[in-house]
């Protein structure tokens, strides 16, 4: 090889002197001709610039021979015709089996590389200007290897598989693509660069994932401090609530055994009133009337400490229906703290499935982004790992090929030596015989000499620099190498983000689903209390209902009590009005009596005083005569007067008869109407007996859940006693009540509703028949 550099190196004696490049069949019809211009000869150190210029920027096929153009010498009628020259597509050689794999259908992309791939001998002057490779090459790489040493990356990367475009990009992989693969080059050449640029995208993703993965688990933690906080607010009030509701029910059972110890000294009042009533009737029987006013004086003073003990029994009632009352507050009070309960629950369900839905918006539009955003970087790194293999695979093969291609680079350039020298010599010919174009002709063999001292140039300066191109091409393998191995790392540092991505979905899900047990929790929570004020609501409503019949019944029972002693009083009126006019009867009877008596002594009087009279008359005593006639006529007057009142006294007499008649109907009325008020009365008690007995038994089951063994007895005896005096009453009176609306009402303690837990109160309500949807 020594040697072979050492003759190429010599310009016309060289190997390949007198070699002709032919001119391919379609470089006329390649592209439109454009107008004439007149030849500008070149230098050859300008030919040789403008060469390194065009082989530096252009980028190079997938396969390093498949697009070659070779441009032929024109002659100066060509020239004049077509002054620039034409790029025209010569048949490619064998491509190499990985340059097959990584070829694109896509006609666009091979137009565009034909434009921006040129790779032949005879570049078009007004070439693009070059991009500044990255790697530095020798400073005489003008060659076509060399060129396409270089350029290998940018033409891998626009010949590779097509990136999909991705709603969101990392940067670097958006500027490489944004500069038509132009910095593609730098990424692949400078393997630092980009793998330092994809780790600080990983870490900066991780720390937007960390950043959401601890907002949405202090969002959670917020969640549930604040339903924490409501349900501390709403035990301290339902303490609060019960700590009355003890209080109240402490005060009621005290007040209670005030009301049962003065209703036991009423009932042993009214006991020992029937027993002094009795013993009246037996003294005043027996007429032992001394005894009797002593008993009538203890009647008077038990019927002042019965009405005393009476007063005190009311007060008692109204002190333990108004501990009723207070207890029935706090019932409502328990009622509207559910519902406060109940709405701010709705509330914070609403809130919570609002920020649950936000929460698993927000994650599922952030994995889907990371997602989406690893999936486009591994689609990158893809096509780079595979831009890395079909490099790799063209720069081995441009190696393999280029230690066996020189001869054959050498035998083209020969060709085209010949084939140029004998161009020359049809072109002499041509002048020869075409006179009248002499000097165009000359032009054209001045151009062609020159274009062959060109190709010998070149043939020499492949030969120079063939250890150049093959230490550039393996440190390019080597850089290769490194740019694979950094993205084998990108690779692990994509999957270590894929695996975060992934935990933080399950995270996010876990969280998610911790979430949306609480609401479920919260929303049955919230159900529940609203179906226990609705329990709650109807066990209070009976229980009013219950209160207001015993409050209506007891004033009926003291409107009937009142109009009993309304009447009563009446009857006493009645018989303390009989007995006067009975008396006044007597008196006049009396009255009649004398009267009539003396009438007789008057009518037996009268005819003794006559014949008396006469027997004066007869003998002649005037005198005695005259008194006795004036005693006849005075007895005569007191008659007449006696009649005159024995009349009236039988007018008088007659009016009393009257009197008495009206006054005894008086009293059979009275007498009735106490009868029919009491039957009233009864009923009225024994109603409101057994809505005492249903209460207290209400309590009884209420104070054995709480085993107070001496409230039980308490309440016990006080249901057996209520239902006792029911029956009596309904026995006594022979009542038929006409229905027990009043006893199967549902009537369970205020107390024992406010206390209840949900379960209790569901039970109740089941036992009762009562539901919340009712």
């Amino acid at each position: 090889m020594a040697s072979q550099d050492g003759g190429w190196g010599d310009g016309g004696d060289s190997l390949f002197e007198g070699m002709v490049l032919f001119a391919p069949s379609l470089s006329a019809a390649a592209e439109a001709p454009e107008p004439p211009k007149p030849p500008t000869p070149r230098p050859a150190a300008a030919a040789d610039a403008d060469a390194d210029t065009s082989a530096a920027s252009q980028p190079l096929d997938e396969d390093l021979f498949s697009d070659l153009t070779l441009l032929a010498p024109q002659s100066p009628l060509d020239q004049d015709q077509q002054p620039q020259a034409q790029d025209r597509p010569a048949s490619p050689v064998s491509p190499a089996p990985a340059a097959a794999l990584s070829r694109q259908p896509s006609s666009s992309a091979l137009r565009k590389k034909k434009r921006a791939v040129r790779i032949g001998y005879g570049r078009s002057p007004q070439s693009a200007p070059a991009l500044p490779p990255t790697v530095a090459l020798a400073p005489t790489t003008t060659t076509t290897i060399t060129a396409a040493a270089t350029v290998i990356p940018t033409a891998s990367s626009s010949g590779s598989l097509p990136v999909p475009d991705a709603p969101s990009i990392p940067s670097q992989y958006s500027d490489h693509q944004a500069d038509n693969g132009d910095e593609e080059v730098a990424s692949v050449l400078d393997p630092e660069v980009s793998s330092s640029d994809v780790k600080q995208e990983a870490k900066e993703e991780d720390v937007g994932e960390k950043e959401v993965a601890g907002g949405a688990g202090a969002a959670a933690v917020g969640i549930e401090e604040r339903l924490a906080l409501l349900r501390s607010q709403m035990s301290g009030k339902l303490d609060s609530i019960q700590q009355r509701a003890a209080a109240v029910a402490a005060k009621r059972r005290q007040l209670a055994g005030r009301q049962r110890k003065v209703a036991e000294d009423v009932a042993s009042a009214a006991s020992k009133h029937k027993d002094l009533e009795r013993e009246l009737e037996e003294a005043c029987e027996a007429e032992d009337f001394e005894r009797a006013e002593r008993i009538s004086d203890s009647l008077a003073a038990l019927e002042t400490g019965k009405d005393r003990l009476l007063t005190a029994l009311r007060d008692a009632e109204l002190d333990y229906d108004s501990v009723d009352l207070e207890l029935q507050e706090v019932l409502e009070s328990r009622i509207a703290m559910e519902e406060e309960a109940a709405a701010l629950l709705e509330q914070f369900v609403k809130d919570a499935t609002d920020h649950a839905d936000l929460v698993s918006k927000q994650a599922k539009e952030m994995s889907s982004k990371e997602i989406e955003e690893w999936q486009t970087s591994m689609e990158i790194l893809q096509i780079k790992k595979l831009e890395m293999e079909v490099e790799t695979e063209l720069v081995l093969s441009a190696r393999s090929g280029l230690e066996g291609s020189v001869e054959h680079l050498i035998e083209d350039d020969k060709r085209e030596k010949d084939m140029l020298s004998k161009k020359g010599d049809t072109l002499t010919l041509e002048l020869a015989e075409l006179l009248e174009l002499v000097r165009l002709k000359e032009a054209e063999i001045a151009e062609n000499n020159a274009r062959i001292q060109e190709v010998q140039e070149r043939i020499s300066a492949v030969v120079s620099r063939f250890h150049g191109s093959q230490s550039d091409i393996d440190m390019k393998i080597n850089s290769l190498q490194e740019a694979q191995n950094k993205i084998d790392q990108d690779t692990e540092v994509l999957v270590l983000k894929k695996n975060e991505i992934d935990n933080f979905v399950s995270s996010t899900e876990q969280k998610d689903s911790g979430l949306r047990e609480i609401i479920n929790a919260c929303s049955s929570e919230a159900k529940a209390c609203q179906q226990s004020v609705e329990i709650r609501r109807k066990l209070a409503s009976s229980i009013l209902k219950s209160r207001q019949d015993r409050i209506g019944l007891l004033k009926r029972e003291e409107e009937i009590s009142q109009d009993i002693q309304m009447l009563r009083q009446q009857t006493t009126d009645a018989r303390t009005s009989l007995q006067g006019i009975s008396s006044r009867r007597a008196g006049i009877q009396q009255e009649i009596a004398t009267f009539k008596q003396k009438l007789s002594f008057m009518d037996k009087r009268g005819p003794e005083l006559e014949a008396e009279k006469k027997v004066a008359a007869a003998a002649r005593n005037f005198k005695e005569a005259g008194r006795i006639a004036a005693e006849a006529k005075a007895l005569y007057s007191e008659k007449e007067e006696l009649h005159a009142k024995l009349e009236k006294a039988g007018t008088d007499l007659e009016i009393i008869e009257k009197d008495i008649t009206a006054t005894t109907d008086k009293i059979q009325e009275c007498e009735g109407l106490i009868v029919l008020k009491e039957q009233e009365s009864a009923m009225t008690s024994y109603k409101r007996l057994r809505l005492d007995s249903s209460a207290a038994r209400a309590e009884l089951t209420a104070a054995t859940e709480t085993d107070d063994s001496e409230e039980v007895e308490i309440l016990r005896k006080e249901a057996e006693a209520a239902e006792s005096k029911a029956l009596e009453l309904k026995t006594m009176y022979n009542l038929q009540p006409d229905g027990d609306e009043y006893t199967f009402q549902p009537v369970v303690p205020i107390a024992f509703i406010t206390n209840s837990t949900w379960q209790q109160l569901a039970e109740m309500a089941s036992s009762f028949g009562l539901s919340p949807e009712e």
